[in-house]
């Protein structure tokens, strides 16, 4: 059918493994793929590279999408029960929803969090879309 898109608008489903980029080689170029988070945010976050620097050095690999929602979400809780003063399940749970942490104190890509009432949903989180662009392609 001689179909050939100018870009291909992705959902994270893998597009952004390096194994992945390896194999495709340049085809991969301009792939448009939705992300959590990702790593060069640190260029325009610092607090992303130190906190993933940290976590190299304990375990050896990058943060990914999953481990930086994960830590985000030990932070928040810890920020509500240390705002709570108390490990009573009520208190937490009213803590977090007076949550407001500017995106600023935060490694992932959002305005911050701050809980709706009603939803529980944080309003201030977002995703992303991440475009590959490869500078140099090795042996290519």
């Amino acid at each position: 059918m001689k179909f050939n898109p100018d870009v291909i608008l992705a959902d994270y489903t893998g597009f952004l493994e390096p194994e992945f980029l390896q194999t495709l080689g340049k085809d991969g170029n301009y792939i448009l793929t939705r992300a959590t988070w990702p790593k060069d945010l640190a260029q325009i976050k610092p607090l992303v590279g130190t906190v993933n620097q940290m976590f190299r050095e304990r375990y050896g690999t990058n943060m990914n999408g999953n481990s930086a929602r994960a830590f985000t979400g030990m932070l928040v809780l810890a920020d509500a029960i240390n705002r709570a003063g108390a490990t009573n399940p009520e208190a937490i749970r009213e803590a977090l929803l007076e949550t407001n942490i500017p995106g600023d104190k935060l490694i992932m890509p959002w305005d911050g969090v701050k809980f709706d009432r009603e939803t529980h949903q944080n309003t201030l989180g977002k995703g992303i879309i991440c475009q590959i662009v490869f500078r140099r392609i090795p042996g290519l």
